[in-house]
């Protein structure tokens, strides 16, 4: 069935069914298998921390600040 016969569809159903078709159309969107799912940042805790440990964090500030102030 397409798009356009979908909607022709649609517009013979009463108003409490068209009611019904839009939650039952909205909860197929939020329940939908494969759903992304979200991510905690806990999940990220101790990533890379040991990838940092020679720099020193005042003059990393020092460069980040230098790089922003020389930005067309």
């Amino acid at each position: 069935m397409s798009y356009n016969e979908i909607v022709d569809a649609m517009r013979t159903l009463s108003i409490q069914q068209r009611k019904a078709l839009i939650l039952q159309t909205v909860e197929s969107l939020i329940s939908s298998p494969g759903k992304e799912k979200l991510h905690s940042a806990l999940e990220f805790e101790g990533v890379g921390a040991d990838l940092q440990d020679d720099i020193d964090p005042q003059g990393y500030i020092r460069e980040l600040r230098k790089e922003w102030d020389h930005r067309p």
